[in-house]
């Protein structure tokens, strides 16, 4: 192959190695819908020039075959982490061992060949993304002209909320949460809802909450109406109210993150349209200094790879902490509101609108008016408990905002798409998935786990939370239009989300067990679930909402 690097010019060493390092990092960028030319995104890449210049420099002969076949272990570690099977549960360590013992074979038997094969591979590689990039600038011309439709058609609207706080759960002595409580009771009561204000989920984590509920049970072990599809998502492997809606006719139009996937299967819905969790590309046009998007940019890209993040953290976790940056509810921003109301509108058959949004979920990205907080706060949003009452009403002030700008959406959703008859004949539900899973303070148990972000169930181990606790972490929103609904209501019970749609989908069997209405679950270590009682945390919850 004439005009391939060469490993025996520093140039050509330098150029090999610069795929391996630096042009994944670009098409990580154009996968993101980022575009290459910010001045960001070329500094980053010309750090990573910079250390492909020095290692091509120090490295030579056979040190550059030993250090290309580290890069190369490190970074396919993830990326084949990702494709395997999801019913395969492989230690990354062996992944490593077998990259490793996959790429030291053909280099030993291929020598310089080896490398200019990487080269077209990765350059080929990067030539899709570049081409799936560019195609998906390229927005068709949408007809304006709307088809007729049945008359009296009604829809199923089915809203998730993700990290969205029942009324009862916002705390009354925070200006910010009682803005909040206030604007969303007068939203839902003016469209006619029935309110459950002391509602909760039985779990206090997305991948039980949702799949529990879609499914009319509780589960007998962790994660069991779900299975891991790819490194960092999840599908559910059973969906009994989506084949209740198919078996009634209804076609079935998702809308979900690429955090989990909810149709069981590639057919049973009609469409699905899925956003990054995590979208990097949604920075893009923000008001952000361009020296901290490009800290962000590697943040994301080293997070991308399990083993590489894991290395690079440790090695210097001041430095790369606050690159650990999430885009939250701004990655819903390309389906809701807009584009979700105009496939309503649109529709000419009677469908259900499943939708999971990633809102009002952290970091706290929005002040009441919908602009935009400092970046730099955004961080500190993240956290989950704090360790004194004035921190956590901090936090709980940022997340009220957040909540109440999205409580403004909610209502313009509402007030277009009652302009419409469709309105009055479709059922509209709109609940959140757990609590805000803010807490007062990171509590030191007896596993000496503590501070913010871990796991519930292992927080607590075998203790009981407190109610405040348990507020902050099941206490969700639950709202319920009936079809030719106008009036709102108000039903006060301290009762599951479980348990309130499996009576309003009159689904045979109802909740597995007779706890669900007044318990949630934590897990063991070995994903059983442990039961805890509600009920004082429902006696403060109803006694927030008198």
């Amino acid at each position: 192959m004439t005009g391939m690097p060469s490993v025996r010019s520093f140039g050509g060493r330098a150029s090999i190695l610069f795929c391996i390092l630096g042009v994944p990092f670009l098409a990580f960028v154009l996968r993101s819908g980022y575009s290459p030319v910010r001045l960001e995104v070329l500094s980053v890449a010309l750090v990573l020039a910079l250390a492909c210049l020095a290692i091509a420099w120090v490295c030579r002969g056979l040190a550059f075959y030993g250090a290309s076949w580290v890069l190369i272990v490190l970074a396919s570690a993830g990326a084949v982490q990702g494709l395997l099977y999801p019913g395969l549960d492989v230690r990354l360590r062996w992944i490593v061992v077998a990259i490793g013992l996959a790429v030291l074979v053909p280099m030993y038997c291929m020598r310089a060949e080896f490398f200019r094969l990487l080269v077209v591979f990765t350059l080929g590689s990067f030539a899709v993304s570049a081409t799936q990039f560019l195609a998906a600038r390229v927005h068709p011309t949408e007809a304006l002209a709307q088809e007729s439709r049945p008359p009296g058609l009604g829809h199923i609207v089915y809203l998730v909320l993700d990290e969205h706080i029942g009324l009862a759960g916002l705390r009354s002595e925070i200006p910010e949460c009682r803005k909040a409580r206030n604007q969303l009771e007068n939203v839902l009561a003016s469209h006619g809802f029935e309110v459950y204000p002391n509602a909760f989920s039985n779990y206090a984590d997305t991948l039980d909450s949702i799949p529990s509920i879609l499914n009319f049970e509780v589960e007998a072990r962790r994660h069991q109406f779900s299975r891991r599809d790819s490194l960092s998502g999840r599908r559910v492997t059973q969906n009994a109210l989506f084949e209740r809606w198919g078996s009634q006719g209804f076609a079935i139009a998702a809308y979900e993150s690429d955090y989990l996937d909810f149709c069981a299967t590639e057919t049973e819905c009609t469409t699905t349209t899925r956003y990054a969790a995590n979208a990097i590309g949604a920075m893009e046009s923000l008001p952000i200094p361009w020296t901290r998007k490009a800290g962000y940019l590697a943040g994301n890209y080293l997070l991308s790879n399990t083993i590489v993040w894991g290395i690079a953290y440790h090695s210097a976790p001041r430095l790369l902490h606050l690159a650990d940056w999430r885009t939250g509810p701004l990655s819903v921003a390309g389906i809701w509101p807009e584009r979700l109301l105009q496939d309503i509108l649109h529709a000419r058959r009677k469908t259900v609108f499943f939708v999971h949004l990633l809102t009002p979920h952290k970091p706290y990205v929005y002040q009441r008016d919908g602009t935009l907080r400092d970046d730099r706060d955004w961080i500190d949003g993240r956290k989950w408990a704090v360790a004194d009452r004035a921190a956590y009403a901090r936090q709980y002030a940022r997340y009220a905002e957040q909540v109440e700008y999205l409580g403004t959406q909610l209502d313009g959703f509402l007030r277009r798409l009652r302009a419409d008859p469709v309105y009055d004949a479709s059922l509209i539900v709109i609940h959140g998935d757990h609590g805000s899973r803010l807490l007062e303070r990171p509590p030191g148990n007896a596993n000496g786990y503590s501070g913010a972000g871990e796991d519930p169930s292992v927080r607590y181990g075998a203790e009981t939370p407190p109610a405040g606790d348990l507020i902050d972490a099941f206490s969700t929103l639950l709202a319920i239009k009936a079809p030719w609904e106008a009036e709102g209501r108000v039903d006060g019970r301290c009762s599951s989300v479980l348990e309130v749609m499996s009576e309003a989908f009159e689904a045979p069997g109802r909740a597995a067990r007779p706890g669900a209405a007044s318990e949630v679950y934590l897990f063991d270590l070995q994903g059983r679930p442990r039961a805890i009682s509600m009920a004082q945390a429902c006696r403060e919850m109803e006694g927030r909402s008198k």
